[in-house]
């Protein structure tokens, strides 16, 4: 079964252009050395529940690494200080690290974190606005933001903007709760660059 698959490009947020992948090829076997794609594309043996991927292709030969069927599942996942792993088709950087201020500003120079915003009191309908200083992030970069607050009131924090500046995550919140917030504020976020 020939193949002849191309990859395409698109436009997208925060990059200009991104690579587009292949649909994976769903068969009813193994993929041949004849079975021929652009690299990286997924074959998928669905009577036997296998999965391959093609490696290479030399001298007019495939060759497709079967990468074990069924299902799987990581229970844990360890990431020291940081992970990087770099591809065409995008980058992945982890790095985590977690912050408590007493003010609404807070140092996180990381690309996963959670700054805990203790001491905070925002009555109903008032604004507040928390910073997190951070020198890996640009004003172009993806980011993305949770905030919750503690306490058994009911004082509810909804993000109403995010402001990202060099080395600066701006969060502006607004209490929508019928409550005064008397307590603390975690913000968690995720750099996608």
């Amino acid at each position: 079964m020939a193949v002849s698959n191309k990859n395409y490009d698109a436009y997208g947020i925060g990059k200009p252009r991104v690579k587009v992948f292949n649909a994976p090829i769903v068969a009813e076997r193994a993929p041949k050395s004849s079975d021929k794609a652009p690299i990286g594309t997924i074959w998928i043996d669905k009577p036997n529940d296998d999965v391959y991927v093609l490696t290479s292709v030399v001298s007019n030969s495939a060759t497709w690494i079967n990468t074990g069927g069924g299902s799987g599942l990581f229970n844990t996942l360890t990431v020291g200080d940081s992970f990087y792993a770099g591809s065409d088709y995008g980058d992945v950087r982890l790095g985590s690290d977690t912050a408590s201020s007493a003010t609404t500003t807070a140092t996180l120079n990381s690309y996963v974190g959670v700054a805990a915003f203790t001491n905070q009191k925002i009555a109903p309908g008032s604004s507040l606005e928390l910073n997190v200083n951070n020198s890996l992030v640009s004003e172009d970069d993806p980011v993305m933001v949770t905030v919750s607050n503690g306490g058994t009131n009911d004082a509810k924090m909804t993000i109403e903007r995010i402001a990202i500046t060099d080395g600066k995550i701006n969060i502006y919140l607004k209490n929508n709760g019928a409550a005064t917030l008397n307590g603390v504020i975690i913000v968690s976020f995720i750099c996608l660059v």
